[in-house]
């Protein structure tokens, strides 16, 4: 669920900051494909936890 927020907020704030002349106009499939794109995703190393 966090993940579809954040994306959410980064569509919105690409799309203000289009409104605002900061950002190059593109439409909505590229500005996903985008943000798909350049998203973070956590990958963690597996912990296993030994003895000593």
């Amino acid at each position: 669920e966090i993940e579809m927020i954040s994306r959410a907020i980064a569509a919105e704030v690409a799309r203000a900051a289009q409104r605002d002349g900061v950002a190059p106009q593109i439409d909505e499939a590229q500005l996903a494909a985008n943000i798909d794109k350049t998203f973070w995703r956590a990958r963690y190393t597996a912990y296993k936890r030994s003895s000593f």
